[in-house]
């Protein structure tokens, strides 16, 4: 089985030191990969029922912070060793 970690690339948590120090230490424990999310954008609002939230509501506004996954990837590949 591999197992991966999520990068932290959306909300207040979105930054480059934040990211890095996620991937070294997800490298560090013997982790197979990291990944992040896509959506490099969101709908300013979301009328309907959420159903990954216990609140209904969506996690994630769309005015915050969200790092573009090529950029981060890229960032990330050239400051780690072995993570895929």
């Amino acid at each position: 089985m591999r197992l991966g970690v999520q990068l932290p690339t959306m909300g207040p948590e979105a930054g480059p030191l934040q990211v890095l120090a996620t991937a070294l230490e997800a490298e560090r424990l013997g982790f197979d990969a990291v990944s992040l999310s896509d959506h490099v954008v969101l709908p300013y609002q979301v009328a309907s029922w959420y159903p990954n939230s216990a609140s209904g509501k969506v996690a994630v506004q769309a005015w915050e912070n969200f790092l573009d996954p090529f950029v981060t990837l890229s960032y990330v590949a050239a400051r780690t060793q072995r993570v895929r």
